[in-house]
């Protein structure tokens, strides 16, 4: 679902960090979907590609994706709680938005 919406908002021109606690699976990601091939969805489907020949998104770590002024968490439930008190110094005061759609099912 992140992925997605990531990928929906830089093809809309935004310009977008995907975060993952692996910089380097961030990289596959964002390189797949700005080379046009699309990516794996986390149940194992095939997303189609996004048409947008400027698209403004990059492979980050969770801590550079929290630096944006809209932040997405959407991680694997169990891992929630430690990612947001990592990010929790950080994101205290500034005023960022916070979607969270982390979902326990």
């Amino acid at each position: 679902m992140g992925t997605h919406l990531a990928a929906t908002w830089a093809a809309a021109g935004m310009r977008v960090v995907l975060g993952s606690r692996t910089k380097s699976k961030a990289e596959a990601i964002v390189s797949s979907i700005v080379q046009g091939k699309g990516y794996r969805g986390s149940g194992g489907e095939q997303v189609p590609p996004f048409e947008a020949a400027d698209m403004q998104l990059m492979a980050g770590t969770s801590a550079e994706a929290a630096a944006a002024d809209i932040v997405v968490l959407v991680t694997p439930f169990p891992h929630t709680a430690a990612l947001v008190q990592s990010l929790k110094k950080q994101l205290a005061g500034r005023g960022a938005v916070i979607l969270d759609l982390t979902n326990p099912w």
